[in-house]
């Protein structure tokens, strides 16, 4: 292994500000004394890496939002060398479990010390996934959005598919399956399984998970109207505990299924349609963080 820093960035990501910031990163990485090879993360997946491995760098410094990670997941499991996230997503739930930021001071800290946590990659529906899968609501905006986006988007291109979805949604009808158990049959709601603990807009709905255990974390909230929906997001929001009828799962497989196909997201984008089959692996990936 080298003492090359890899630098990776999503062009279109943070309103197409991320190789920008990749460069200035590469100009101030190079007057520290560092190596850096930069490169667009299509670029990377498509070609480069097949003469350019991971095992040739010291790190990875990748520039973009949670799509991005989860695009260079089949790349970076089980690797040699510890990654770092600047986030530039709207939420960017990787970045912030780890508190990562665009500060120079901070990345050289960590690549000086060698300070990384290994966590685990489960998948969903056979693709590797870092933070949750939800079905309910949201997924419901997140396909609307899917099948309309044609760019990035900021927090505001969701008000009007919240506004939109708000109007038709009904709760999906789920069963949930854990380990080979039903425990969920036939209710209305939402659920979230999770690998880590992190959601849009810092919602708490699962703050048992944790990415260095191997094991997912799910959350079932009833709900049958908007109203009712409404309400357990502001009673989460507020930190109240025991939500009516909500149940709580530990597990390392799970089985989502609606009574009819209903949308699911996976770290804030687009999944696909129900069913959808979760489950840990041992594949693991090295996060540059304290």
């Amino acid at each position: 292994m080298s003492d090359t820093i890899l630098l990776l960035f999503n062009p279109i990501a943070g309103k197409g500000r991320s190789e920008a910031t990749i460069k200035d990163l590469e100009k101030s990485l190079i007057e520290r004394g560092y190596a850096t090879l930069s490169s667009g993360v299509l670029d990377y997946i498509q070609d480069l890496h097949k003469t350019q491995p991971l095992t040739n760098f010291q790190a990875a410094v990748i520039a973009g939002g949670d799509g991005t990670i989860r695009s260079l997941l089949s790349l970076i499991t089980n690797p040699t060398i510890p990654i770092y996230n600047i986030p530039m997503g709207n939420e960017s739930l990787f970045a912030r479990e780890f508190c990562m930021k665009n500060n120079l001071n901070q990345i050289t800290s960590l690549l000086e010390v060698k300070s990384y946590k290994t966590c685990f990659i489960p998948e969903a529906n056979q693709m590797p996934f870092f933070s949750m899968v939800s079905v309910g609501f949201d997924s419901e905006v997140v396909s609307s959005i899917a099948k309309n986006r044609t760019g990035t988007i900021g927090h505001r291109g969701y008000v009007l598919p919240i506004l939109k979805t708000a109007v038709s949604h009904k709760a999906p009808i789920i069963d949930l399956t854990v380990d080979g158990e039903k425990v969920i049959s036939s209710e209305p709601g939402f659920v979230i399984v999770a690998n880590c603990k992190q959601y849009a807009l810092s919602m708490p709905f699962i703050p048992e998970a944790d990415c260095e255990r191997k094991e997912l974390v799910a959350r079932f909230f009833p709900y049958n109207g908007l109203r009712e929906y409404l309400l357990f997001n502001i009673r989460t929001l507020t930190g109240q505990k025991g939500l009516p009828g909500s149940k709580f799962f530990r597990g390392e497989k799970f089985l989502i299924e609606t009574e009819s196909p209903f949308p699911a997201q996976v770290d804030g984008d687009y999944l696909g349609n129900t069913p959808v089959e979760l489950k840990t692996t041992g594949n693991t990936i090295k996060v540059l963080a304290t």
